[in-house]
């Protein structure tokens, strides 16, 4: 045991992580050669070794860690500009694909216009580990902002096609350029630890949401500039290229990002990475990753910093992360299905939310109108912003990330069986006055109360996606893995994004068509796999960083 005058110390074990084996299976050290991050009393960090068999190790309060604002602005602007170029083009794509000439009706261009939405998803799945496991080898910094200027050249390069081709040839390669997605949260988690991620992770949390938001913005506001802005009235070049213009802004604002990230954005990835004391000696970063900078504010001048290659330092990569090494560790393929099980649960909710509230009540819906639906999805976006603002700090600074993740997971099928009710209870409200459907003032009040619980509950369930990120962190076997597991992890969430939409429009359709189950089927199917999430989660078996910070920090299996 360590005496009561020694420093205090934090055991990062992930020894129980992977499967046991002789050396050529990447097994990680055992608990004999586990480092600890070791806080002298000058305040700041070596390393050192924990004795043979000495399991425990405690760790002292310590100051909360500066958050790194540049780097965090950067980064956050890098991925604020993935959903503006990806959402731009939702207002003026339908009028995009009439103009062309390639569908001959209204529900071909549905059709068509789907399709140019769907290849970025796609093209983002298939690039989206390749790229992680790319940035584990040269680097994070790279990664994103190539990532960044792609997407903003594959936007202009859109606004200027004039063919079905060549449009959905520019959206493949944005999508496969956004698969950069996963090396940014890589690098979110690498400049953050326990101290400080209650403020860092809601605010990078916000980035899409708000994306989402002015993207549409810029294409509705800017497409058309010929007919609606006097000084670009009689452009013959406008007047060809219509949807030019907010592709052009959206790019200009990508680049902008990049030019940002180019001076202020650092790099995070240990091997790429080296910090020097002021007495020379070297702070070894691939052993306390998760803090890129775990000295105290007073010794930052004294350091001095340096994006060099470390041979000595790649030599202690165990292995290729690919996916098949990293799905036979437990705790990351388990996160990995949770993973997929919160992306289908959330994205299958928005599909069925809307259709559910179009239906007629008699059919089992609400009746509600287009405007009706649209302020109920307003106001669920803006309350997913204020949650991330203020619950999600709080929500870390009283529990553990994996406690407050399995509870968020816990309230999707609430959410769902919830749905029914408010038909029963629309139904309940009729007017029975009026030939149409017309629910009484008093129940339409209360009909709107029981739609806003609804959308609270699944806008604190999402809050699960940000605390993924934490997980990940946690469940990586090694720090030169962050990367490829981020990337799993997004695959996982990219697929479910991709195939939800599709297949809960179809379950919900024939359970209506076919009167399944009183037309609710497809809650059954629904809540069923909410519980598959559930207890794929509930195995999820680490101990995540617990709180306040008097408490050694221990993962095991």
């Amino acid at each position: 045991m360590h005496s009561a005058d020694s420093a205090s110390c934090l055991a990062i074990s992930n020894a129980a992580a992977l499967p046991s084996g002789n050396n050529n299976d990447c097994s990680l050290p055992s608990l004999d050669a586990v480092p600890i991050i070791k806080r002298r009393e000058t305040d700041q960090v070596t390393l050192c070794s924990v004795a043979a068999g000495d399991t425990e190790a405690l760790l002292l309060k310590v100051p909360p860690t500066p958050v790194p604002k540049l780097p965090l602005i950067s980064l956050c602007l890098a991925r604020l500009s993935d959903p503006i170029t990806f959402t731009q083009i939702f207002p003026y794509v339908n009028e995009m694909m009439q103009e062309l000439g390639v569908a001959s009706s209204p529900s071909q261009v549905g059709f068509y216009s789907g399709i140019v939405e769907s290849v970025f998803a796609v093209s983002q799945l298939i690039t989206i580990f390749p790229m992680a496991r790319l940035s584990d080898k040269i680097g994070r910094r790279p990664v994103v902002l190539a990532g960044v200027i792609g997407i903003a050249l594959a936007t202009i390069a859109f606004g200027l096609s004039r063919t079905l081709i060549s449009i959905l040839i520019t959206r493949c390669l944005a999508g496969a350029l956004a698969g950069n997605v996963a090396t940014m949260q890589a690098m979110l988690t690498e400049m953050s630890d326990a101290s400080n991620q209650a403020f860092m992770l809601p605010a990078y949390g916000l980035c899409w949401p708000v994306g989402s938001i002015i993207g549409p913005l810029i294409g509705g506001a800017f497409s058309r500039p010929a007919e609606r802005f006097s000084i670009f009235k009689g452009s013959k070049f406008f007047i060809e290229f219509p949807y030019f213009l907010p592709c052009f802004i959206s790019s200009i604002f990508a680049l902008g990002t990049v030019v940002v990230g180019y001076f202020c954005l650092d790099e995070t990835l240990p091997r790429k990475r080296r910090i020097l004391n002021s007495d020379g000696s070297r702070v070894d970063l691939t052993k306390a990753y998760g803090t890129v900078n775990r000295t105290n504010p007073t010794s930052q001048e004294a350091q001095r910093e340096a994006d060099i290659d470390m041979p000595e330092m790649q030599a202690t990569c165990p292995c290729d992360w690919n996916m098949p090494l990293l799905l036979k560790i437990p705790a990351v393929r388990d996160l990995a299905i949770s993973s997929l099980a919160l992306s289908f649960l959330s994205g299958g909710f928005d599909v069925i939310f809307v259709l559910f509230c179009y239906l007629p009540i008699s059919t089992g819906g609400l009746g509600y109108s287009a405007m009706q639906i649209g302020y109920a999805l307003a106001i669920a976006g803006s309350s997913a912003a204020l949650l991330q603002l203020l619950v999600m700090p709080s929500l870390l600074r009283r529990c553990s990330p994996l406690t407050a993740y399995k509870y968020c997971m816990k309230l999707w099928p609430v959410a769902y069986i919830f749905l029914p009710f408010l038909n029963l209870f629309a139904r309940m409200g009729l007017d029975s006055a009026s030939e149409n459907e017309v629910l009484t003032s008093r129940f339409s009040a209360l009909l709107w109360v029981g739609v806003g619980v609804c959308l609270a509950m699944t806008r604190i369930a999402n809050l699960a996606f940000s605390l993924s990120v934490i997980l990940v962190k946690d469940t990586t076997p090694s720090p030169d893995a962050l990367g490829a597991t981020n990337g799993l992890a997004q695959f996982a969430m990219c697929l479910a994004r991709s195939v939800a939409p599709a297949s809960v429009s179809v379950l919900f359709a024939a359970s209506i068509d076919y009167n399944l189950m009183g037309s609710y089927f497809w809650v059954c199917v629904m809540v069923a796999f909410a519980w598959v999430g559930i207890y794929v989660t509930d195995r999820i078996n680490i101990i995540a960083h617990e709180y306040p910070f008097d408490k050694a920090v221990v993962y095991s299996h």
